[in-house]
């Protein structure tokens, strides 16, 4: 198997409380839920699917913001040693200047590595810093323009049924149908990286058995025939508390909560 994109997830810890956040950040705070996980943990996961399959095309690095997480220089460094790695991105949302340490490493190796800089400046957020940073160190990074956000903060239980979820598999554009993963504390599910965040904040694990898999519990035997079984799963259970982007409405990025 030959993946084409893993997310991995760092933490929630975020320097931005956006209302609309696609990802929950600030609602996992109120929850009590918040989290940033350790390197070592971080490498542990990220190296068993490695030694599972043939290559990584895209290891996107997302939090929270990844720039708050204190070792991401260790991370950065760790991906480099892995050669079958073709691909690092960082999706930032553009409000850290990162430490010197971490800037060296994002320009050490700027044709493997690149950052994404989500443009939120429609909500009145400033990146010029980080831009300025990333010219003067030589950077490999991409500015996100005029981001439309769907709406789907509303989380509660929709009765979808069978051929529902199908539909939105099929439709909704956060649903990646071909080699698509997403790691979240030695969770790894398929195809969506929004149900993989719904999973952990609702705790949909035991009616979503048979959607995620948990690498710490198997063995290194095990691992590939379950990517595998996840990639060819054709709807995901936790899509009943999602709204699909063709019927989200769309928002302002970058709007923050109000105080």
């Amino acid at each position: 198997m030959e993946i084409e994109k893993l997310v991995v997830k760092t933490g929630t810890q975020c320097s931005l409380r956006c209302e609309k956040c696609g990802e929950f950040n600030p609602y996992f705070l109120q929850k009590g839920k918040s989290f940033s996980f350790d390197v070592k943990s971080l490498s542990a996961d990220i190296s068993r699917i490695y030694q599972n399959v043939e290559s990584i095309k895209c290891i996107h690095i997302a939090g929270g913001e990844p720039f708050l997480h204190q070792d991401l220089c260790l991370l950065l460094s760790f991906l480099y040693s892995l050669d079958r790695i073709q691909k690092v991105e960082i999706v930032t949302n553009g409000t850290v200047l990162p430490d010197v340490i971490t800037l060296k490493e994002l320009s050490s190796n700027k044709q493997r590595v690149r950052v994404i800089i989500s443009d939120y400046s429609s909500a009145g957020i400033d990146n010029n810093a980080l831009v300025n940073a990333f010219h003067s160190e030589g950077v490999a990074y991409r500015l996100s323009k005029n981001m439309v956000w769907k709406d789907k903060s509303d989380i509660s239980f929709k009765p979808y049924s069978a051929q529902e979820l199908l539909d939105i598999a099929n439709n909704c554009s956060t649903y990646r149908k071909e080699h698509y993963f997403s790691l979240i504390n030695g969770i790894i599910t398929a195809h969506c990286p929004t149900a993989g965040s719904l999973l952990y904040y609702l705790d949909l694990y035991r009616e979503s058995s048979s959607a995620f898999t948990n690498l710490r519990l198997i063995p290194n035997s095990e691992i590939l025939n379950e990517l595998t079984r996840l990639q060819s799963l054709e709807a995901l259970p936790m899509c009943k508390y999602c709204i699909p982007s063709y019927l989200a409405k769309d928002c302002l990025a970058g709007e923050q909560i109000k105080k």
